[in-house]
Formats: C-alpha cells, sequence, structure tokens
C-alpha cells in the first residue's frame, strides 16, 4: 500500500484507539512579551501571560512574541505556574516578530525535534510524543506581505515528515476567496490581504489531507479574531479612515485524519485590553478543559 493510500485510508476510518490525541490547543497572538522595556508598577508582559495561561490549555501557541533578551525571563515565569506550568520554546531572539510554544508539564510530552524558521523567526515546529502517540505541532506567524515561498516551504516541511499535525498562529491571511460581504473571513475590510498567501493554503487543503476544522464545523460562520485597534490614522491635520476592518487571521490547519477527533474549535473573547486578536481554541478528543493559569507577583521578573 502507497502512501498516498493509505492516508485515504485513514482519512475515511479516522483514527484508532491506539493513535487518538486528546490535547487542548490555544493560539493567540499575544502582541510583544518583550519585557525589555518594563519598569517599575504593573507589568504588561506579567499581565498578558496570566491571561494566556488562565485556560489551562495543553498547548498554546503564540505569535508576535518579540522577546529580544527577555527569553530566559519568560521561561521562568511560566514554570512557576500555581496549577498549570509550561516548558517554553521560542523562535523569538529579536525586537520583532517571534514564536513561541508553552507546553503544559502536567501532560507526558516529550520533545523530540525543535524546527525553525531561522530568517525572519515566522514558523516553529516541534516533532513531539504525547502520551506514547508521535504527532507535528507548530505555531505560525504570517508574513505581512504576499511570500508564497514561505507557506511553500512549510508546507514542504510538515509534508516531509508524514505525521498527524496541528498547525496554529495568526496567518496574516483568510482562507476566503470571496470579495465583499460574501467573504465570511472579514468584516468591514474590502481587500483580503496578503491573498496569495491565503490561496497556496487553501490549494494545499484541497488536496485532502489538510483541514481547518473551525471552517469545516461552521461552514457559514462568521466569528472575527483580528479586532484592530485603531480604524483611522491621522495625516497632516486631518484624520483619515483607514482599512482596519476586522478579520479572521487566527485558525488551525490539522492532518484530515485529525479531524474526526476534534471535539471543539471556536474563539474566545479578547483576553484583555493590550490584545487584538482573539484566542483561537482547538479541543482534540477528552480535551482536558481546565481553567487554572499562573498567578505570580511582579517581583517574579526582578
Amino acid at each position: 500500500m502507497n502512501v498516498g493510500t493509505r492516508l485515504r485510508y485513514v482519512t475515511v476510518l479516522g483514527l484508532t484507539e491506539s493513535n487518538a490525541v486528546d490535547l487542548s490547543i490555544s493560539a493567540i497572538n499575544v502582541n510583544s512579551l518583550n519585557i525589555s522595556t518594563y519598569k517599575e508598577g504593573p507589568c504588561k508582559t506579567l499581565e498578558k501571560l496570566v491571561a494566556v495561561t488562565q485556560r489551562g490549555c495543553d498547548i498554546i501557541l503564540m505569535s508576535d512574541c518579540r522577546l529580544g533578551r527577555g527569553i530566559d525571563k519568560i521561561r521562568k515565569v511560566l514554570l512557576l505556574g500555581k496549577t498549570t506550568s509550561y516548558n517554553f520554546i521560542s523562535n523569538s531572539t529579536r525586537g520583532d516578530r517571534g514564536v513561541g510554544i508553552a507546553v503544559s508539564k502536567n501532560r507526558d510530552i516529550e520533545i523530540l525535534e525543535e524546527i525553525r524558521d531561522t530568517v525572519y523567526e515566522n514558523y516553529l515546529l516541534i516533532r513531539c510524543r504525547v502520551d506514547n502517540k508521535e504527532i507535528l505541532l507548530g505555531v505560525v506567524y504570517g508574513p505581512n506581505t504576499n511570500n508564497i515561498g514561505f507557506y511553500r516551504g512549510l508546507i514542504e516541511i510538515i509534508e516531509r515528515h508524514q505525521l498527524p499535525t496541528i498547525i496554529g498562529g495568526d496567518f496574516n491571511t483568510v482562507l476566503d476567496p470571496n470579495t465583499g460581504i460574501e467573504n465570511l473571513d472579514l468584516e468591514d475590510r474590502e481587500h483580503i490581504p496578503q491573498r496569495e498567501n491565503g490561496r497556496v493554503l487553501r490549494e494545499w487543503m484541497d488536496k485532502g489531507d489538510f483541514c481547518e476544522p473551525f471552517r469545516r464545523k461552521y461552514p457559514m460562520a462568521n466569528d472575527m479574531s483580528f479586532i484592530p485597534f485603531r480604524t483611522r490614522r491621522r495625516v497632516g491635520n486631518a484624520w483619515e479612515n483607514m482599512n482596519y476592518g476586522k478579520s479572521r487571521l487566527d485558525f488551525f490547519i490539522i492532518s484530515e485524519q485529525l479531524y474526526g477527533e476534534v471535539r471543539s474549535a471556536f474563539y474566545g473573547d479578547r483576553l484583555s485590553k493590550d490584545f487584538d486578536h482573539r484566542e483561537a481554541v482547538l479541543i482534540i478528543g477528552k480535551g482536558k478543559k481546565k481553567k487554572e493559569g499562573i498567578y505570580i507577583k511582579s517581583e517574579t521578573l526582578d
């Protein structure tokens, strides 16, 4: 039986009991976790970490981290969770862009391999063993220009591993190709951001081995994940309306063979006033939804 036949066979039958995976995963654009700019007083970075961990998901995919030299301090904070503590794997060495993956220490998850985009730090993949089942997990922060080479390269790496795969994050594009009010991934926005990037992702899923679980479950839903802080900008002495409409930039792409195990896919509320993206959540299998987060005084960062 060749690989293509095997994949189609698994897609029809779903995962066997021995291969099924139970995971709760959230994806959130954190709008910078760089702590170098914070001084005494309330720490926004700490508040953000409390917010993103409050659901207690097994895996947290973070984009737009901008960690710079603060990676070790972020790791320290995430390890000190009162009920849910996390190991943190990052690909964010500069003050712009960057991604990271927080892995719950409450789960039996063994990291086998880390794969990074070393040029722009726009993705991080981890090959891991979850309760003795091997899987590929990844976070993506999509380019804010049309860069089909980026996504084709990422797709090639994913397909090379031939593993059940879950990637999520802020893709900086939408999957609906329609224009105007027909586009379910846009609201009060005229153009599709990075249209060509979305086309590449859509064509990849059209082959049948990967899917976007939220849209599969809710084909007519129009939940938006990006809620911009502003809708206009100052030009000279006047304010000019800009195209800062809402859009669904944040989502998951998973192996088709995992879809039968998806229990829930939804968007939470904005976690705080410092986020302009909503949290995307995916529950696979039993999922183990927890509410606990980390509760640490700001002195921890000193």
